[in-house]
């Protein structure tokens, strides 16, 4: 009698902290700041005053790079409303403002599904008189993501695909790592390291956008899926490299192998093991290469 009575017990406390995860939860604001200048510290501004532009919107006149600002809001609960675009971009006007900047420029927002949040990036600028000549930023933590370059997708829907996975993945983990990281769209206009390296310097230019110094080249090499009763499993190779275009070399390479497995009708479920090894793989890269800036601060929020 008195272990059944434990038993319902601990069934009523664990019924009570699922209710709470579900209709409760808390919103976690991780902020964080990557300085262009260490040395130079400016007064701050307004957070009213500072103007937002999103990524593709050209900014009305030249400014000088301050440095990057990164947002992510994760809830604990998944019928917490997913935090919105505007939350984001207050979060990123603020840290800005911190800056003395007068502007957030290039900024960008993922969705992030499996932590139930959103993450987003910008860069904080100052404005420079109109006529005057604009910045042209080497500074490491900006690296723009160039879409796959896939040599073993059978289709175009695949490719697409692998595409929005991988970069997507390598967007969020980079800018929750301190940098600055928009993806590129459009058609890949080379194929490989060497063909990026020989690119005459007017169209090495281009490649990533005029702003972006570095660029990130993805190439997945091959992938691999096997089952075995119950369990299916994917592999993956994935080669990474960041190139500097003013300096014409590379500044970091790596290859990776992602692999993912599970039970088969989980795979069913949530859409194969190809798209998990695919993510476990761009986690790696990304992690394998150095944090930038500093945290602001991470601040749990309470939903009642």
């Amino acid at each position: 009698m008195k272990l059944r009575h434990l038993s319902g017990a601990f069934a009523a406390v664990a019924y009570a902290l699922l209710l709470q995860l579900l209709a409760g939860g808390c919103t976690f604001t991780k902020m964080q700041i990557t300085r262009a200048d260490e040395t130079r510290v400016l007064p701050p501004t307004s957070v009213d005053t500072v103007k937002l532009y999103k990524l593709g919107d050209p900014a009305p006149q030249p400014y000088q790079v301050l440095g990057a600002v990164n947002a992510r809001k994760r809830t604990s609960s998944l019928v917490t409303k997913v935090p919105t675009e505007t939350q984001i971009f207050s979060a990123l006007k603020k840290q800005a403002a911190g800056l003395g900047a007068d502007a957030i420029v290039g900024t960008y927002t993922t969705f992030e599904a499996y932590y139930h949040g959103r993450i987003g990036s910008a860069l904080a600028v100052k404005f420079l008189p109109l006529g005057a000549q604009a910045s042209r930023d080497t500074n490491s933590f900006m690296v723009a993501i160039l879409p796959l370059v896939n040599h073993d997708a059978k289709d175009s829907f695949m490719s697409h695909e692998d595409d929005s996975v991988v970069c997507t993945t390598m967007q969020q983990y980079l800018t929750d790592r301190g940098y600055y990281a928009p993806i590129v769209g459009g058609k890949m206009p080379v194929s490989s390291i060497e063909a990026l390296s020989s690119l005459d310097s007017a169209s090495l230019e281009q490649v990533g956008g005029v702003e972006m110094r570095n660029v990130m080249l993805l190439v997945l090499e091959k992938t691999a899926g096997a089952s075995l009763v119950l369990v299916s499993g994917s592999s993956c190779l994935l080669n990474s490299w960041i190139y500097s275009k003013n300096l014409r070399k590379i500044l970091w390479d790596k290859p990776v192998i992602g692999s993912f497995a599970q039970g088969w009708i989980v795979t069913a479920m949530e859409g194969g093991t190809r798209r998990k090894a695919l993510i476990t793989a761009a986690k790696y890269l990304a992690e394998s290469l150095p944090k930038r800036g500093s945290v602001v601060k991470l601040v749990p929020k309470q939903h009642k």
